[in-house]
């Protein structure tokens, strides 16, 4: 089929669950699992790292309103380049998609060792035999190196010869991953409430408004990633202007996740321990983890 302008029509496979997948689960990435532990809790406490992701997903709310604006004013497949180009000529878009792509290769090469720092934290020390050099104090083992490029070959493969298949794996996946979230939440939430450890702040001397603060401008890093569906607007099955809700519930629930995880690491910290950074310190660190950076 073709429209009008002579254009090949593509096939339009995404449904509002799959758009919301495909938007949750590029925001939930293995700095969920790992921030709250290293980063959050030492500077801003529960109190102040959930305060911080509430007001963090109210700004990314407002980002996700004007995409789906634009997404809605200017459908096609070039997201982001597509809706500064109507509204600014090639020039800005140029630039604008040079600064997305940036935006994406700071985050790219932590998305591409999470894989086995997963294995590591899991399975301990699985992978970690035969050839391996140093990086920074970091030991890099060849099977670990293989493994992630063999997995990053393997969905780059899928999600160009199969990408529909693909896409429902990825749904698939995200709402497996947000009903674990969840669970954990019901899990550990009763632990924390009646610890009173949910209302503690960070324990690195900050003031809480400065902390939150501190978290706050770290929110468009942890939300970053539901951009993404702007590209695939052309296979959306519904109107693009419901994606204003999709975008708004997958941005909600990634807060939540967050926030889980959050909880889970307080209650996660032994009764003999004052709090997490206490019980951090005494272990020395997390191996594979990155520090917690100071702020």
């Amino acid at each position: 089929m073709e429209n009008r302008n002579g254009e090949k029509a593509l096939a339009r496979y995404l449904s509002p669950l799959d758009v919301w997948a495909m938007a949750f689960g590029c925001m939930v990435g293995w700095g969920a699992f790992v921030m709250p532990g290293t980063t959050f809790l030492p500077v801003a406490g529960p109190a102040g790292t959930l305060i911080a992701l509430a007001i963090g997903a109210a700004v990314m709310l407002i980002i996700g309103y004007s995409f789906s604006f634009l997404m809605a004013r200017i459908p096609g497949t070039g997201g982001v380049y597509s809706c500064t180009k109507n509204a600014f000529g090639r020039d800005h878009a140029f630039l604008c998609s040079w600064f997305l792509c940036l935006s994406y290769l700071t985050i790219l090469f932590l998305n591409a060792t999470a894989l086995f720092i997963v294995i590591r934290m899991v399975f301990g020390g699985l992978l970690q035999s035969g050839y391996h050099y140093e990086i920074s104090g970091n030991v890099i083992y060849l099977r670990e190196v293989a493994l992630s490029v063999i997995a990053l070959a393997l969905v780059g493969f899928l999600f160009v010869r199969r990408k529909a298949l693909t896409q429902r794996l990825f749904t698939v996946l995200s709402t497996v991953l947000l009903v674990g979230c969840l669970a954990v939440i019901v899990a550990c939430l009763p632990r924390v409430i009646a610890s009173g450890a949910i209302g503690d702040f960070g324990s690195e001397g900050l003031r809480p408004g400065y902390a939150i603060f501190t978290i706050v401008i770290l929110s468009p890093w942890a939300f970053v990633g539901f951009d993404v569906i702007s590209f695939d607007t052309a296979h959306f099955d519904f109107p693009i202007k419901k994606s204003k809700r999709v975008i708004t519930l997958a941005i909600l629930l990634t807060a939540v996740a967050y926030g889980g995880m959050t909880v889970a690491s307080v209650a996660a910290v032994p009764p003999e321990y004052a709090n997490w950074q206490e019980y951090i310190s005494a272990l020395g660190g997390l191996e594979g983890v990155p520090s917690v950076p100071a702020f």
